[in-house]
């Protein structure tokens, strides 16, 4: 992959390795100012300029002398709890990931602290939302922030319009393997969403599989199944339709394992208010033909009497009873065919 043009095309297995912690890249001005990066100089300064402070003569000198994280400590303990400088702890929090890459123990001691609940709510949200403007996986930093990243769970509902990104965030980590966290740490995070960072989830996981694109048979056996198995709540209490067709397009997206995916998730599922977008994915997938059983079963659980799309289920129940002639006798298939002729589909 290459960051900038005509610069170093770094191998995917280095990045993946970078991804996990067990590398280190160290960027020179070459590749970050081409990539449109600040350095840590500039980092700073935008600091200064966001929240409309002027720096004291000790951070004058330690700026100067460029040793910019004793400028950031000295200014950090000088406005540390004031409410005035509250968006320039945002500003850094926003930054959080490139902070810690490059200067790990000065993040730890001022800015980690920040995402703790328990220190303080107001700081907490307010961390919370400056990561969650472009919040992006890190292994190295989750393992650090382990507490303060599960227990944010509990105060899904005070993240606000940023809640969405912080239940994204938490499924793309709950999927991937992670150092010091377990099944049952995601789980007991997950486990204490409301319904709609549950909705959120579900969102997340079907988008998941269907990034995985050529991958997408190896991505569910390896992550999405586990993850279902191990970390979805166990209560169908809390299913939903926004969950319901959310799980279909799941089971669309995981290609040949159709049928596996759509048995696991199956009594999640519930009749869709609007399904004409998961009917017109179930027949643009081609899944009704491979899979006529499993596609027709799908379309018995998402699609009532009452609300289905007019063209797409003919459709797909024509490519179903090619497939499989035996089916047109089938009570599912018979119901849907019916309404489907008095609906003019």
């Amino acid at each position: 992959m290459q960051f900038v043009a005509h610069g170093p095309d770094i191998p995917d297995a280095l990045l993946q390795a970078h991804e996990a912690g067990r590398v280190v890249f160290f960027y020179g001005a070459g590749i970050s100012y081409p990539a449109g990066l600040p350095g840590f100089e500039g980092l700073v300064r935008q600091l200064y300029e966001r929240v409309g402070e002027r720096q004291d003569d000790i951070e004058q000198e330690s700026f100067k002398a460029k040793q910019f994280d004793r400028t950031l400590g000295h200014f950090e303990s000088r406005v540390q709890g004031g409410e005035r400088f509250r968006h320039g702890r945002v500003l850094l929090a926003s930054h959080l990931i490139a902070l810690f890459r490059v200067d790990r123990p000065w993040t730890e001691t001022h800015l980690l602290p920040l995402f703790d609940w328990d220190r303080s709510s107001v700081e907490a949200k307010a961390a919370w939302e400056g990561f969650l403007w472009s919040p992006k996986l890190y292994r190295p930093l989750l393992i650090a922030l382990k507490s303060q990243f599960i227990s944010t769970a509990n105060h899904y509902k005070s993240l606000g319009e940023h809640s969405r990104q912080f239940a994204a965030i938490l499924t793309h980590a709950a999927l991937e393997p992670v150092e010091d966290y377990s099944p049952d740490d995601f789980q007991a995070a997950i486990g204490a969403l409301p319904q709609h960072g549950l909705n959120e989830v579900a969102r997340a996981l079907s988008q998941a599989l269907e990034s995985a694109a050529d991958q997408r048979e190896d991505y569910w056996r390896n992550r999405v199944q586990p993850f279902w198995h191990r970390v979805w709540p166990k209560s169908r209490d809390l299913a939903s339709n926004s969950i319901g067709e959310s799980l279909a397009q799941l089971c669309i997206a995981a290609g040949s394992e159709f049928p596996t995916a759509l048995s696991a998730v199956v009594d999640w599922l519930r009749p869709i208010e609007h399904p004409q977008y998961v009917v017109h994915l179930l027949e643009e997938s081609g899944q009704c033909g491979r899979c006529p059983d499993a596609a027709l079963r799908l379309l018995d659980a998402i699609l009532s009497d009452e609300t289905w799309a007019l063209s797409e289920p003919g459709q797909c129940l024509d490519a179903i009873a090619q497939a499989m002639p035996g089916l047109r006798q089938d009570h599912r298939y018979k119901r849907l065919a019916e309404y489907a002729r008095r609906r003019g589909s």
